[in-house]
């Protein structure tokens, strides 16, 4: 039992989120401001973490709505737990509005299928968005670039590859001039037209507007307004409709890029399937990749260019950019190992993830309750965790959440022998 100083109580399910939600290493100090106390019944051998993660902009009471996609799942649908041959990992906060995890299935599933995933706080005040621009009246529409380069030119923070476009007569040549197939709008400029010819099959967009508002539109027969799109990009498939598959089962299995947008809207996701690599993974086909899209909380959903395109990159924190997946784009052909020059990119701009380090601990015990205090830094949510013994690996994940002073958010769950409180930053 844990009673707040101040505060209104949140979403129990907020324990178990938060825990899974932050895994990213601290990597510098910040200033501290001492701020936080919580008042916990005592009982004997309670071991204490406590963790920063990055705060809701919408308070506490959503926190748990927010994040561990993956545990809601399983308890809302306890048959998967059994399916061991599927894997989807916990969320990560790589920067501030951005978080990464990984998804995995077994040759019994039918195939092997390594996922790349990334989600977008589309209402965090650091987001905003970034296509390839236009080459500015050259030929074609734009220049041919790396992800890689893409994103360490323009200084996004993380990538992935978007439209068909135009190879050419060769894939593997820099900054080669491109023509995009379907609607690319970069920063408000209008890079390639909508796509309305049904035969060409390149109408499903993703819009965004400045603001981060995310919709999906088909212009296929249909031109729609572009009135306050500031950032589009195009594919060839509504993957996801209404949570539900918007394709058939079955067909061909290729390598998959593939954007999705959560059902309240607050999140755009971003995945990667690797394929044609026997023995490692092989592709999804498009219902294979609505079903990754629902597994990673999407609601909507298109699929955007795939095969040897399919890159997802992150910055390296030194200028450079990090390759997530396993793109098989490189080569004159465009069919070996590496990067692909694609035509086009759906880059992001976020803040340094950086967590802060915890501090200025200070455990007061009383008869019947314990007062732990630890500082605090304005932007950052804190959870509170306990487990059994030093040798147990997982802690709690069983707990109940109480929001605090100055919107933090606090869990506790009993446990117990041997008095011993570890409190750390991870």
């Amino acid at each position: 039992m844990v009673r707040p100083l101040s505060g209104k109580s949140a979403d129990p399910q907020a324990a178990t989120d938060a825990r899974e939600c932050q895994r990213a290493q601290v990597l510098a100090p910040a200033p501290m401001e001492r701020g936080t106390k919580v008042t916990v019944v005592k009982q004997k051998g309670l071991k204490y973490r406590i963790s920063p993660f990055p705060k809701s902009s919408v308070g506490n009471n959503m926190v748990a709505r927010l994040y561990s996609f993956v545990l809601l799942l399983l308890l809302s649908n306890p048959g998967l737990s059994a399916r061991a041959a599927i894997t989807v990992g916990s969320w990560t906060a790589i920067y501030k509005g951005v978080e990464y995890t990984t998804g995995s299935a077994d040759a019994a599933e039918p195939v092997l299928q390594q996922v790349k995933a990334l989600r977008i706080n589309l209402l965090h005040q650091d987001i905003s968005f970034l296509t390839t621009p236009s080459n500015g009246g050259a030929s074609e529409e734009t220049n041919a670039r790396k992800a890689s380069t893409f994103l360490s030119t323009h200084g996004v923070q993380v990538a992935i590859n978007a439209n068909f476009y135009n190879p050419g007569a060769l894939f593997q040549s820099d900054g080669q001039p491109k023509d995009l197939e379907g609607l690319a709008i970069s920063q408000g400029n209008l890079v390639s037209p909508q796509e309305t010819d049904p035969v060409a099959n390149r109408g499903q967009v993703l819009l965004l507007t400045q603001s981060n508002e995310a919709s999906f539109a088909n212009t296929i027969n249909n031109p729609i307004s572009l009135t306050g799109v500031y950032n589009a990009v195009a594919g060839d498939a509504r993957v996801l409709l209404h949570g539900n598959a918007g394709v058939a089962p079955g067909g061909e299995r290729h390598p998959r890029t593939a954007v999705g947008v959560s059902q309240d809207g607050r999140y755009l996701t971003m995945i990667t399937i690797d394929g044609r690599q026997p023995g490692f993974s092989e592709g999804a086909t498009l219902f294979e990749l609505s079903e990754w899209l629902i597994r990673f909380g999407a609601y909507e959903g298109v699929a955007l260019d795939g095969g040897g395109s399919t890159t997802m990159v992150r910055s390296d924190g030194q200028g450079g950019a990090t390759v997530l997946n396993s793109p098989i784009g490189a080569g004159a052909f465009g069919n070996s190992s590496g990067e692909r020059y694609n035509g086009n990119h759906l880059g992001v701009f976020a803040a340094d993830g950086s967590l802060p380090p915890i501090g200025d601990i200070a455990v007061e015990q009383g008869a019947s309750d314990l007062d732990l205090t630890w500082s605090t830094e304005p932007g950052y949510n804190y959870v509170l965790l306990e487990k059994s013994s030093l040798q147990d690996e997982a802690w709690s994940t069983n707990a109940i959440s109480l929001a605090a002073e100055s919107n933090i958010t606090v869990t506790v769950s009993a446990d117990q022998s041997n008095a011993f409180y570890r409190v750390t930053s991870e």
